[in-house]
């Protein structure tokens, strides 16, 4: 590199690295053709947000300096159809989710898997299996303030289970997050025999079948057995077939996606 092509470069970097961002968004946009150039203004934006002291100031940071300077330039690369491994892409899902942007997080995940993107090396999970780590710690904090899981936790449910490839494990605690939210009591703890709904019970106790089929340390044994009490208690024999008929069931009647209506619709349409 000639010294006028690495003045050129220092000139572009101290651009981007601005405290302004509305200027720092625009030079990004301006010196979008240079990958390499903008990898090495993201490792300085991210290396500034780990030396912040404090979580709070981290997600700060985040949300008013590294989003609105990066996001545009996410934006531009989707218009214009490009495809390549985009760490700058990786870390705004990432961060939007620090900063409770789920939506446009689990919006722009979508978009990146479809790619095949990977997260930054840095991160030792796949895109996907982050999501749905990420999304399931949230909606278990949801639940336990008695607040609203919809849309999200429905949106990524489906994801799992028809579009996107995850460990078993995380695939089991969905199942089982997806049971006990339908067997909830009022202070929001599995409960089966305060469900007098047969078809919630059931459906619950098929996630949980299924769950144990992927996972049998997921611990959901008695959450099966106190839900096949209730239901003989309610008339409702369920079925002798352990393991294959949960399996089959859900395959056939996409008892998931009748799971999924039942939650929405118990929130009365409170979403987030």
């Amino acid at each position: 590199m000639g010294m006028r092509d690495f003045q050129a470069k220092v000139k572009a970097l101290e651009e981007i690295n601005s405290n302004d961002t509305t200027t720092t968004a625009s030079a990004v946009q301006k010196h979008s053709n240079d990958y390499k150039l903008l990898q090495v203004a993201l490792e300085t934006d991210v290396n500034k947000i780990h030396a912040l002291p404090t979580l709070d100031q981290k997600i700060e940071q985040k949300r008013r300096y590294f989003l609105p300077k990066w996001l545009p330039y996410v934006e531009q690369y989707f218009e214009q159809g490009e495809t390549y491994q985009n760490d700058i892409l990786g870390y705004c899902i990432v961060y939007l989710f620090d900063v409770g942007e789920l939506g446009r997080a689990i919006e722009l995940a979508q978009k990146a898997e479809a790619q095949g993107q990977r997260l930054p090396e840095k991160f030792k999970s796949t895109l996907a299996n982050f999501v749905a780590d990420t999304v399931l710690k949230w909606t278990e904090q949801q639940h336990r303030q008695q607040q609203p899981q919809e849309p999200y936790f429905s949106q990524v449910f489906r994801l799992i289970f028809s579009r996107w490839t995850v460990h078993d494990i995380v695939k089991s605690k969905w199942l089982k997050m997806g049971g006990c939210l339908l067997i909830a009591d009022k202070n929001g703890q599995p409960n089966a025999a305060k469900i007098d709904d047969a078809e919630r019970l059931n459906i619950a106790r098929l996630l949980f079948l299924k769950a144990f089929t992927l996972n049998e340390k997921i611990g959901v044994k008695n959450l099966i057995n106190r839900c096949e009490m209730r239901l003989n208690v309610l008339v409702l024999t369920p079925s002798q077939n352990g393991n294959d008929t949960a399996d089959n069931t859900l395959n056939r009647e996409n008892v998931i996606e009748r799971a999924l209506t039942i939650l929405t619709q118990a929130q009365g349409g409170r979403h987030v």
